[in-house]
């Protein structure tokens, strides 16, 4: 279609229609405006609005600073000798820069996220990781408290006191507090546990699937012998809080003098005192990523671990009377139903690049040591 020639861009003449009306464009209508020859103060990169540029809170100059002095201060604990990247002025691409040149520089086996400190409006932080790999990840941890009515006297006293600081200052639960073996013993499902008239346990009418040997074992562990098991080791507990000095120093104690009385079975006493130490060392659960990812968000480690839905990883840790018992065997059916829904989640070191502590950190063995101790505990508790 033709343009009318009034309305081109570079017309050298004027319409007749246009004269007549008066309406003449003007005559520097074609010429260059003033701004194409101004001078603009200079806009820094992290200013310009570029994908996820907001990233940068208070002053990106101070940031990045920061960061890279972070960076230098790790580069020079682990000998790192290449120059840091240089610094462009757009914020993404220096932190981007910078975190990749961490990476690349890191010792064999570790990782490396950018984290925020304390919520969305904090500063950014370079965190390094590693993978405990000889952790047991998929072991039910379930410790047999069955030996307490086949041992002597001094044994026995043993067996509860330890008992008592492992529920105290570790991750195992009494049954009546664990969920999932109340699922198995039918209270959380049902609401059994109360008795009839004459004492008896009252059972629903829906457990007609289970048998008659299940039933009796069931009875043991909500109101009959076994329970009274776990009442002991509550009373030895309880003792801690009422006043009577820590579990763990009674048990140190203990150890102590039964070493002098030449006690039959030294291998017990150095097992026992070694989960004392592990007591006072650590908490276990603060090495899973689970834990992790509450401090520092749902993607961490997620290149590494991909699991979109982690089991609750305390629920791995209870006791039971023994592990061949069918409530123990149930429980573990249950967890590997639900495995095929949820990952374990794995066990993991980590630290802040500037900590002074580093080394430490990233150097922990406690998840394998933890898991080693109480593997041999439960196979003395089974022997």
């Amino acid at each position: 279609m033709a343009v009318s020639s009034a309305n081109r861009t570079n017309t050298h003449g004027i319409s007749i229609r246009a004269k007549l009306r008066g309406e003449t464009h003007p005559a520097r209508r074609n010429v260059r405006h003033n701004f194409l020859n101004a001078h603009f103060e200079s806009i820094p990169g992290y200013r310009i609005a570029a994908n996820e540029a907001a990233v940068a809170f208070g002053s990106p100059e101070n940031d990045i600073a920061r960061l890279r002095g972070e960076v230098e201060v790790f580069c020079k604990k682990y000998n790192v000798q290449d120059s840091l990247p240089e610094v462009t002025g757009n914020y993404l691409c220096d932190v981007n820069n910078l975190f990749k040149f961490l990476k690349e520089h890191l010792p064999e086996g570790w990782c490396a996220e950018c984290v925020r400190v304390s919520g969305d409006d904090s500063p950014l932080k370079f965190v390094v990781y590693r993978l405990h790999k000889d952790f047991p990840e998929y072991t039910v941890w379930s410790l047999p408290i069955g030996k307490l009515e086949s041992v002597d006297e001094k044994t026995r006293k043993l067996l509860l006191t330890t008992f008592a600081m492992l529920h105290r200052k570790d991750v195992y639960t009494y049954p009546k507090d664990n969920y999932d073996m109340q699922y198995i013993l039918g209270v959380c499902e049902y609401g059994w546990g109360e008795t009839d008239e004459e004492g008896n346990l009252r059972f629903d009418e829906q457990a007609e699937f289970w048998d008659e040997e299940y039933k009796k074992w069931v009875e043991s562990y909500i109101a009959g012998d076994i329970n009274e098991l776990f009442n002991e080791i509550e009373c030895i507990e309880q003792g801690e809080m009422d006043g009577e000095g820590p579990i763990s120093r009674k048990l140190t104690d203990m150890i102590a003098q039964y070493r002098k009385e030449k006690y039959h079975n030294p291998r017990l006493l150095d097992i026992i005192e070694q989960l004392v130490e592990l007591c006072d060392e650590n908490w276990l659960s603060d090495f899973h990523l689970a834990m992790i990812r509450n401090e520092f968000g749902d993607d961490f480690a997620s290149e590494e671990d991909a699991s979109s839905e982690l089991m609750d990883f305390s629920r791995l840790f209870f006791f039971v009377y023994d592990t061949d018992d069918p409530i123990c065997q149930n429980m573990v059916d249950m967890f590997n139903a639900d495995a095929n829904n949820m990952e374990v989640g794995n066990m993991y070191s980590f630290s802040f690049i500037d900590s002074e502590n580093i080394e430490e950190r990233m150097g922990e063995t406690f998840p394998e040591r933890w898991a080693n101790v109480h593997s041999k505990f439960i196979d003395e508790l089974l022997s």
